[in-house]
């Protein structure tokens, strides 16, 4: 049986990276294929270079950037049997990838999502690595994970819950908070790394402190939302921890600090979809944590290092 294929982009005042994304994709033959663009708040007249260029892709438009609500409207709209969801100033997705995700799809029924392995374009190292393994032992390694590098993923679409991102959360550890739900529906979240893209990191709409403040803030209404009480605990501590650290080291502890407050001020927000994942799940990421680097190695590995981008 053919099955569909939907791409879905999520872009924001990135007209050239677009392009060249959109232009790398014509390349496909693969079908069927959907294309959709989710412009979030764009000042730049895309419609246009969609219109003129592009008349195959679906294109949503966004009054303002609505941060990961955005991926929300592409997923919802997409009627592929496998979702790739990539980022703007991404490229690597070929006929060849595809072949490969339907292949993983269809031999694993029990997966249903695929984290990409992610490439810086200049270096070739791996970036994007938010996995809770050491990237040296593990990124040539097909593995299950409780984590997904949301603009560089495939979702079955059938293993998606209703409720996808969390859109108060804006951007960071939203796609933490959607691997727990497509666990608890019984799937898998796995890395491969035979699909390999490279991420050009634009520097357009990534603003330094942001990484500090939502990455902060979200861990607590992550914690909130799906953890219970004990481990909750030892997820916050743990994360807080490594935050400040980072905070300290660059120069914004006013972010974690203000990220702190907001986060326990706003705090009914995400106890309000409180859902607490199934012991299944709980244990599955128990397992996945006995692998985990110590805190000391990330410390030693991090500390002196400014690599990590968001």
């Amino acid at each position: 049986m053919t099955v569909k294929i939907t791409i879905c982009i999520l872009t924001c005042n990135r007209e050239a990276m677009l392009e060249d994304l959109l232009m790398s994709l014509m390349n496909i033959t693969y079908r069927p294929l959907e294309i959709i663009v989710v412009d979030n708040g764009s000042t730049e007249k895309l419609i246009k270079l969609i219109q003129d260029k592009y008349k195959e892709v679906i294109y949503f438009k966004n009054k303002e950037n609505l941060g990961i609500e955005g991926r929300n409207i592409g997923l919802k709209n997409a009627t592929g049997d496998y979702i790739i969801t990539v980022d703007d100033d991404i490229l690597g997705i070929t006929d060849e990838a595809i072949q490969q995700l339907i292949e993983i799809f269809n031999k694993q029924p029990n997966v249903g999502a695929v984290c990409f392995k992610v490439l810086d374009p200049v270096t070739l190292k791996v970036v994007n690595w938010c996995h809770h393994l050491k990237v040296e032992g593990y990124a040539d390694e097909s593995f299950i994970t409780d984590e997904i590098t949301e603009g560089a993923v495939a979702f079955r679409r059938t293993a998606l819950p209703e409720n996808l991102y969390p859109s108060y959360f804006f951007i960071s550890h939203e796609g933490h908070d959607l691997a727990l739900r497509i666990m608890n529906n019984g799937y898998d979240v796995i890395y491969h790394p035979r699909i390999i893209v490279k991420h050009y990191h634009s520097p357009i709409n990534r603003a330094v402190w942001r990484r500090y403040y939502f990455d902060t803030r979200n861990l607590i209404w992550l914690a909130v939302r799906n953890y219970p009480i004990g481990y909750g605990i030892k997820y916050l501590s743990r994360g807080l921890l490594a935050m400040l650290i980072y905070s300290i080291r660059d120069g914004f502890l006013y972010y974690w600090f203000k990220a702190l407050i907001d986060g326990i001020i706003h705090i009914r927000m995400p106890f309000n979809d409180r859902t607490v994942i199934t012991n299944k799940t709980l244990q599955a990421i128990k397992k996945i944590d006995h692998n985990r680097p110590s805190i000391l190695y990330l410390i030693r590995k991090r500390l002196f290092r400014r690599e990590v981008r968001i």
